[in-house]
């Protein structure tokens, strides 16, 4: 029998029918993406004339242990620039963990960068330009990673289009480079004339360490170890106002509450370790998400099990120190789940502040997204990114006219919903075909929505061809 004969049509429904659980049940749909091609030790090639490239997983925190690689090929005489929106990588001695690698570079020395802060633009050689990310297996998993964005072209053009800057040297980039601090032209003309924006009064006359009192006119700057100790040390009382918990351990009931360890503003550990533990038990099957803002000292450490028990095969996440720099996020399998902290004597850290709620459960100052368990917030409103798997957070924009949704980046531009994932870029910056997010409660997860009909697509046609072929061998 001629085994290409066998109908191959339900396999690959089969194949896509399992695809797509996996996206809306696990939230997993970028790890199959990405592994796909650009994290899998291919090459993932880019040929458009404008672009973004995320890191594996964006913007969640990447994974460790994954390398990937891109290339950016342009025409004869191109000039490849490429700038970052956002950049998180794991900081280390010589970038030697986690890091992104970019050339061939027009400079000698190696581009090869990590740490938090904004890097250079990067400005080709040569008419193509390859990518590289690497994160390592000891990798603490804790930081979000990047996003960039590149244009191809060449230099003495006579016009650019209407949503790009004409640089001196007759370079186009994005009118959104122009005054970022930032040389995309190469020759600075983006920089010049630029309206220094209107310095904001500090927020605070205190220095660090201590805290103002919000009563009128007060300038007292007290110590913050004085803030929530149950003693009235400003006149109006608002070193008392909105403490957090700080019993050490406790059970915790509700469907969302807030607490923080006692030593939250105060650092006593002289004596011995202090050890705590709550209990969240919400009464409700529906998932626990816990999130948490550390100040860990070098020893400490916080333990989160799912369930209510300190059971080692129920251990969810440990978090050291090196989680210190972000919020951490962990989601439990049921309405159950134990916070446990141990910090030892003479630490210099002061433990954590947490909050919790039910999956599904909108907070008083959140937004349901509809019939399913997402929310989103006022500053996730309008800001062209899809939060709500439906779009509800970037509905009624003053920007846009009615069933129109806003690029990304305060551009002012609006697509409407047949212009999404139609595989033509109708935002400069490709927001319309690049990802929806789902937000649960802090948690971002980016689902490929685009990506996942297109390789739907691409699979049935390649399956009627393998099925012509068959018959014809047949």
């Amino acid at each position: 029998m001629n085994c290409l004969a066998v109908p191959l049509e339900p396999m690959v429904m089969f194949f896509l029918f399992i695809f797509t659980v996996n996206l809306f049940l696990t939230g997993k749909i970028e790890s199959a993406v990405t592994s796909l091609v650009a994290c899998s030790g291919e090459l993932e090639q880019h040929t458009e004339r404008r672009g973004v490239i995320y890191s594996p997983s964006w913007p969640r925190n990447y994974p460790p242990a994954v390398n990937c690689s891109w290339y950016i090929q342009g025409d004869r005489g191109d000039m490849i620039t490429i700038s970052f929106k956002n950049f998180d990588l794991e900081e280390s001695q010589k970038c030697a963990v986690d890091w992104l690698m970019i050339g061939p570079s027009s400079k000698r020395e190696e581009y090869k960068v990590c740490g938090s802060s904004i890097p250079p633009s990067f400005i080709s050689a040569r008419d193509h330009v390859w990518i590289f990310f690497h994160s390592d297996a000891s990798s603490s998993g804790q930081s979000q990673g990047f996003r960039l964005s590149y244009i191809r072209g060449k230099i003495g053009q006579a016009a650019c289009q209407s949503d790009e800057f004409h640089c001196a040297n007759g370079k186009c980039i994005p009118s959104t480079w122009k005054c970022n601090s930032m040389d995309e032209c190469g020759d600075n003309s983006d920089e010049r004339n630029c309206t220094v924006p209107p310095t904001e009064p500090p927020s605070s006359i205190c220095p660090s360490g201590t805290f103002q009192c919000s009563v009128a006119r007060s300038t007292k700057c007290l110590m913050n170890e004085l803030r929530c100790n149950s003693v009235k040390d400003c006149s109006d009382g608002s070193d008392e106002d909105n403490c957090p918990d700080l019993s050490c351990g406790k059970r915790l009931g509700n469907f969302y509450g807030s607490f923080a360890s006692p030593d939250l503003f105060r650092a006593d550990h002289s004596k011995s370790d202090l050890r705590c533990t709550w209990y969240v038990d919400t009464q409700d099957n529906r998932h626990v998400l816990l999130q948490l803002d550390l100040q860990l000292g070098y020893n400490d450490y916080v333990k989160v099990y799912d369930g209510i028990e300190e059971r080692g095969d129920k251990l969810l996440q440990t978090f050291s120190f090196h989680n210190n720099r972000h919020p951490v996020s962990v989601e439990s399998s049921k309405g159950q789940l134990t916070v446990s902290y141990h910090a030892r004597s003479k630490s210099t850290g002061h433990g954590f502040n947490a909050t919790y709620q039910v999956k599904g459960y909108c907070l008083p100052w959140e937004h349901p997204c509809g019939s399913d368990e997402e929310c989103f917030t006022d500053k996730q409103h309008c800001d062209g990114w899809w939060h709500c798997p439906n779009g509800k957070d970037e509905e009624n924009c003053p920007a846009c006219q009615k069933n129109e949704y806003p690029c990304e980046g305060n551009s002012g531009l609006c697509y409407s919903i047949l212009d999404r994932c139609n595989n033509q870029k109708n935002c400069p910056d490709g927001s319309d075909e690049k990802t929806a997010l789902l937000v649960s409660q802090g948690i971002s997860i980016v689902e490929q929505i685009c990506v996942s009909l297109r390789l739907g697509a691409v699979m049935v046609k390649k399956t009627a061809k393998m099925e012509a072929m068959s018959t014809t061998a047949w």
